[in-house]
């Protein structure tokens, strides 16, 4: 796995995995975190499989309940 940041802002820009890439892009920021809100998936084909995109992120105050941790750890 290949992943690469901008030098600058630090910002992901595109991770390379199995052959296919993840492209990412329009960072928003988000309690002072900078993520990005859009990403292109580019199959090993080279041809675009997917795209997506982020248009609310909220920070949970606590887990749900089903994420607890098992008891004893």
């Amino acid at each position: 796995m290949n992943v690469f940041f901008d030098a600058a802002t630090d910002d992901l820009l595109k991770i390379e995995w199995k052959g296919e890439q993840l492209l990412f892009y329009a960072p928003l920021e988000v309690d002072g975190t900078r993520v990005p809100s859009k990403c292109i998936l580019i199959g090993k084909t080279g041809k675009e499989r997917m795209r997506t995109e982020l248009r609310k992120i909220e920070r949970l105050t606590a887990l749900p309940a089903e994420f607890s941790k098992p008891a004893g750890k």
